[in-house]
């Protein structure tokens, strides 16, 4: 598969937004999720910018505070403050994370499924838990922002098997977005108004669009099955990384008790 799943580690995640002029050049602001500076730019550069705001992904020389490279992240109705909330949730050190999540969902081009990431990328009902609860059930994420990391680590790791493995893209984003919800239906409170799941309403919307890849994808949020055909290697791969996410967690207290039984 040729398309790059997730974005280079250099590039960084900024919302822009162009605050007026100052001679020649633009006055651009970019807020980072620990940061916020504000540069000086020939037009040109930011020619493809929305100069009300945009999710950009870019890389920035802070000795020369200029841009080395800008990719617009092409996406309608998202606004300033959804990515407020995200910058202000993210713990520190996880900002690549941020980076991947937002990126990928410029990298989908099935329409249903992009709009069912999407709306869970707008759902804050979704989003600020997976933010902000610790991963109680694997010991090495047991700490705020530990359900994020897990639950990326798994999402990565199993779109890039998916990859490697076969040429489907709509899988290998599948198997990243499953890996990334995977562990939902474990969430205290995990019932939004109504009394129906966090991810009820996306699902449906999804299974009335393209029913194959809700199956595919509700396969990778149900509990393993051992499931069988065509269309489950996502959600083998996803059941696959979190067991051994968990594993690998386990490790430190493993080695931890051996060297005091020595």
């Amino acid at each position: 598969m040729n398309q790059q799943l997730l974005c280079e580690d250099s590039l960084q995640l900024a919302w822009a937004q162009r605050l007026g002029w100052h001679g020649q050049h633009e006055r651009w602001q970019l807020r980072f999720p620990r940061e916020s500076m504000t540069l000086s730019l020939v037009p040109a550069l930011m020619a493809n910018v929305m100069p009300t705001g945009q999710l950009l992904l870019l890389r920035l020389d802070l000795n020369k505070g200029t841009l080395t490279d800008l990719q617009p992240l092409r996406l309608d109705g998202i606004a300033p403050a959804l990515v407020a909330r995200h910058f202000a949730w993210l713990q520190v050190g996880q900002e690549p994370i941020l980076r991947d999540l937002w990126s990928l969902s410029t990298q989908i081009t099935e329409p249903a499924l992009r709009a069912f990431y999407l709306t869970v990328l707008n759902d804050d009902a979704i989003m600020a838990p997976l933010f902000q609860v610790r991963a109680a059930h694997h010991p090495q994420h047991d700490h705020v922002g530990g359900l994020l990391a897990h639950s990326h680590e798994v999402a990565t790791t199993a779109a890039q098997l998916c990859r490697r493995h076969r040429s489907d893209t709509v899988s290998a984003h599948i198997a990243f977005i499953g890996g990334l919800l995977h562990d939902m239906a474990h969430l205290p409170m995990d019932m939004a108004p109504g009394g129906q799941h966090r991810l009820a309403r996306p699902l449906a919307e999804l299974r009335r669009a393209a029913p194959r890849q809700a199956q595919m994808l509700s396969r990778c949020l149900a509990p393993s099955r051992g499931w069988r055909g065509h269309d489950s290697e996502p959600a083998n791969l996803v059941a696959l990384c979190d067991r051994l996410s968990a594993e690998v967690s386990n490790w430190p207290r493993a080695f931890a008790k051996a060297s005091l039984a020595g």
